[in-house]
């Protein structure tokens, strides 16, 4: 081996090293994954990329990207197809990166037809848990050229840092993916309400807006969509078995709160509110949360009023 290849070896262990360095003191919770995604692309000066998570339905979410515009920011997603490719068979039966100089056709109906266009090679890190791909980063552009031995660096980022993804996750309430409603059904609340006893819980409209534009400043690349879907599943996995929150238009959530469960209301919105900047950490302080409390229905009469001014 000539001094060449151990200069170049050396500096990709170094490199490798270097980046997980970054990402010792992190916490691990069910932010960690985005937070993995921005230190990489600034790390590696990546132009355009992506972050996919599996959901319940087979297809993979756009948790997070870099770089592209805004249609393919509000669209970019990879859908059952995706999985059954070759190449990612390949990923997924190899547990290796990939680089694919073909354009996948996959990939097609997910972005706009100028990103489309652009797209030459594209390198796939991904990330398997029990012989099941569960996660992906796509690259696509490049500040410049891709690191040296990139699938030895990504081979490694992916082998060191799949467990800790997927278990950041792991607790959060499995989301549909790929909903694309833009009102709520009638029959979601009506049932939900007609199974509790009237007076037995609360009910309380949560709006999202001050809370997702946050968001937005502070994290690049990700849809208004996705990111409610995101704050939906942390609402649902916080207010845990037993309650509901259901995805209201205009940014706004119900809230159904077993008071057997949730005695005091008020501080349940506390440590709600509390509990948001640790898990999307680029939040400084807990966020006010605007609500609207309302009173439960007794009869089918009040539960009709109920869902008029709701929907």
């Amino acid at each position: 081996m000539g001094l060449l290849d151990r200069a170049r070896i050396s500096q990709t262990g170094e490199q490798k090293q270097d980046f997980l360095a970054h990402l010792v003191n992190l916490d691990k919770g069910v932010d960690f994954p985005v937070v993995l995604f921005k230190k990489l692309v600034a790390h590696y000066s990546v132009d355009k990329g992506a972050l996919f998570f599996t959901d319940s339905n087979g297809s993979f979410s756009c948790l997070s990207s870099k770089g592209y515009d805004k249609t393919t920011t509000n669209r970019l997603r990879l859908d059952p197809e995706a999985a059954e490719s070759r190449d990612f068979k390949v990923m997924t039966s190899e547990g290796r990166s990939l680089c694919t100089s073909v354009e996948p056709s996959f990939l097609k109906d997910f972005m706009s037809s100028r990103e489309f266009g652009l797209l030459e090679t594209i390198y796939w890190i991904p990330f398997i848990k029990e012989e099941k791909l569960f996660s992906l980063i796509m690259i696509s552009q490049w500040n410049g050229v891709e690191p040296e031995n990139w699938e030895v660096l990504f081979n490694g980022i992916s082998e060191k840092l799949a467990t800790a993804l997927f278990n950041s996750r792991k607790s959060l309430v499995q989301s549909q993916g790929g909903d694309s409603r833009k009102r709520p059904r009638e029959q979601e609340i009506r049932e939900n309400l007609e199974k509790r006893e009237s007076g037995e819980y609360y009910l309380m409209e949560v709006n999202l807006e001050m809370l997702i534009q946050s968001l937005l400043k502070l994290r690049e690349g990700l849809s208004v969509l996705n990111l409610k879907n995101e704050i939906l599943r942390v609402f649902k996995t916080l207010a845990g078995p037993g309650q509901d929150v259901v995805d209201l238009d205009n940014n706004r959530l119900l809230l159904v709160l077993d008071k057997h469960r949730t005695p005091d209301k008020g501080l349940f919105l506390h440590q709600l509110s509390s509990s948001l900047p640790l898990l999307f950490q680029e939040l400084e302080t807990p966020p006010v949360l605007e609500t609207k409390e309302y009173q439960t229905p007794a009869d089918s009469d009040e539960l009709d009023s109920l869902i008029g001014s709701l929907l």
